[in-house]
């Protein structure tokens, strides 16, 4: 099974953990790396939207 995003083979694939059905037509199936730089990516992003003093710290420009 390759990465939807990088194209690397999935090493130890399961399809609970590195599975993401987005909607009725589209799904996509991602390694641990990539899972890893969308959480980092979402969470800045959230931090930005919602920010908290623990999230402003961690993401904060400096």
């Amino acid at each position: 099974m390759k990465c939807s995003l990088c194209e690397k083979e999935i090493i130890k694939y399961d399809a609970e953990f590195n599975h993401l059905t987005i909607d009725e037509q589209h799904a996509v199936d991602i390694c641990p790396e990539c899972i890893d730089k969308f959480v980092k990516w979402h969470s800045k992003i959230i931090a930005t939207l919602f920010p908290t003093k623990a999230l402003k710290k961690k993401y904060s420009e400096k």
